[in-house]
């Protein structure tokens, strides 16, 4: 299983969450994020790599509208890509809860015109 999927799909609207994210971690002042990163949640380019990177800590923030100090990970889409760190049918239960996340927060009915992509 690949650690790393390269697609090209409209960017903002995952950018403008974990842009939500970042700034509530530094709201709850989580150490190394800070208050003034980020201006702009709208802005319409990436500023950094991070912001290019679909993680799934960040998915997880978003399904429970939280920080990442505040999660259960043993719960959540993050361990997702680590089969051994959860039990076989925990890991086949979160399949639908990925799926669902991406379709949400990465997809947001910007559909690609090309089936293999979707």
């Amino acid at each position: 299983m690949p650690d790393l999927i390269f697609l090209q799909l409209e960017p903002m609207p995952y950018l403008v969450r974990q842009r939500y994210c970042s700034h509530k971690n530094a709201l709850h002042e989580v150490e190394d994020y800070d208050k003034k990163a980020i201006e702009n949640l709208q802005e319409p380019k990436p500023l950094t790599w991070e912001e290019c990177v679909v993680n799934l800590l960040t998915l997880d923030m978003l399904a429970a509208n939280n920080t990442h100090m505040k999660i259960d990970y043993t719960k959540g889409l993050s361990t997702f890509a680590y089969p051994d760190l959860q039990e076989k049918r925990v890991h086949d239960n979160l399949e639908g809860k990925f799926v669902e996340a991406i379709t949400n927060h990465i997809i947001c009915d910007n559909w690609s015109p090309y089936y293999e992509v979707n």
